[in-house]
């Protein structure tokens, strides 16, 4: 069964490939092609569900949706694209934990896209800096947030260490 999954997504992604050469599918489309192809993949298998074919499902679907809207975001363009990979990360732990997997498989890939999204927060604030009493407050937010979240962190190690699993 493996032989021939590989082998109808190799027929899949090379017509896909095929039609955009020949101008019938955009690029923007075929990354969302190659993505059903890694999505096929992964819940067309039996037994455990593979991570090798969801993490670059999820994350070519991700660039795939930000490539066919970038071009009517403007100068949201930067926080999308992170809040896009953001949320490729943690629909990665989300389906597979759906997919029984457990929590610490892929709690690595939650933590990642909470981090892009926060990230994402950060690129917007810079996007309107340009708004001057918003960028006055945004001098103190961050570095505030940030010295709150390593307390947080260093609150936790410490509970942690206290209290082993």
């Amino acid at each position: 069964m493996k032989g021939n999954l590989l082998g109808v997504i190799l027929v899949g992604i090379g017509l896909v490939s095929l039609l955009g050469n020949i101008g019938f599918l955009g690029d923007e489309l075929f990354l969302l092609f190659v993505s059903a192809a890694f999505f096929l993949a992964y819940f067309g298998g039996k037994g455990k569900r593979s991570l090798g074919f969801l993490i670059p499902a999820m994350l070519i679907a991700g660039v795939g949706v930000f490539a066919n809207i970038e071009p009517i975001l403007g100068v949201m363009e930067g926080p999308v694209f992170f809040w896009m990979i953001g949320a490729s990360f943690a629909g990665i732990h989300v389906i597979h934990k759906a997919n029984g997997g457990t929590f610490k498989s892929t709690a690595w890939a939650m933590y990642l896209g909470l981090g892009l999204a926060a990230f994402g927060v950060f690129v917007l604030t810079i996007e309107v800096m340009s708004f001057e009493p918003l960028a006055r407050l945004i001098k103190f937010i961050w570095p505030l947030a940030l010295i709150a979240g390593g307390l947080l962190l260093i609150k936790r190690h410490k509970t942690i260490e206290k209290e082993p699993f």
